[in-house]
């Protein structure tokens, strides 16, 4: 779905629309890690967030982890190719953490919501976190391995919610292949409330601005956000 508007906004409007997608990525952050059960999150911080248009256009990414911020867009770009952009509704929520799908480690696992609104399609939330334990040789996701296959479980891109609703079967293969169950269980549930997060930030800004002036402060984020000088001196670089 493209995300292009024709609608034209002055550039105090643009600014105010920036700040909220901003907002709503720090906000993200903020909720992962209050209610996040396992110390990598809670005390390191080993996580990233940010918000996407409905083109996956980066549009605002909060201050985390650089090596999660470099790659999630791979990430949440595989999770729709995955589950095919068709098969994305309301109230999905994508997981995967395959290496060769976007991601770092196994250890790092991205969720990717579809944000709607009134039935259109928006944009996306996503969250990235290094989890305790997935299994493999060595706790934690350092195994000394020589296969992929070693390291631990391996989610292509799947659904853990749909429509809302948790997969309780996906949750438990994933609990099952963890030495920390007790973590996990917990961060799935500070992962989604992170989501939610950004999907009331722009649904809030859509009831407040109309969805046409988010659409189109997203268009103009994505594509002439640097001015024009800067532009053109990277270009003739």
């Amino acid at each position: 779905m493209s995300q292009h508007s024709d609608i034209d906004i002055d550039p105090i409007t643009f600014e105010v629309m920036r700040s909220i997608f901003e907002f709503a990525s720090d906000r993200m952050a903020t909720v992962l890690q209050r209610s996040s059960f396992s110390p990598i999150l809670a005390d390191m911080l080993d996580f990233s967030n940010a918000i996407y248009d409905a083109d996956l256009q980066l549009l605002s990414q909060a201050a985390n982890c650089p090596v999660h911020l470099a790659a999630m867009k791979f990430s949440a770009e595989e999770a729709v190719k995955g589950v095919g952009p068709q098969n994305v509704h309301e109230g999905d929520v994508l997981v995967l953490n395959d290496p060769y799908r976007g991601g770092t480690h196994i250890n790092d696992i991205t969720f990717t919501k579809p944000i709607f609104y009134k039935g259109q399609l928006i944009g996306y939330g996503v969250s990235r976190g290094h989890w305790m334990d997935l299994g493999g040789g060595g706790a934690g996701g350092q195994a000394f391995s020589t296969h992929i296959a070693a390291e631990g479980l391996r989610l292509p891109p799947l659904k853990i919610y749909s429509g809302g609703k948790l997969n309780e079967d996906l949750l438990a293969i994933i609990l099952n292949n963890s030495r920390t169950p007790h973590f996990i269980k917990g961060d799935v549930q500070a992962h989604l409330g992170a989501l939610l997060a950004a999907e009331q930030e722009l649904q809030r800004a859509c009831d407040r601005y109309g969805v046409d002036t988010v659409r189109a402060a997203m268009s103009w984020s994505g594509s002439t956000r640097a001015p024009s000088p800067t532009r053109s001196r990277l270009s003739a670089a």
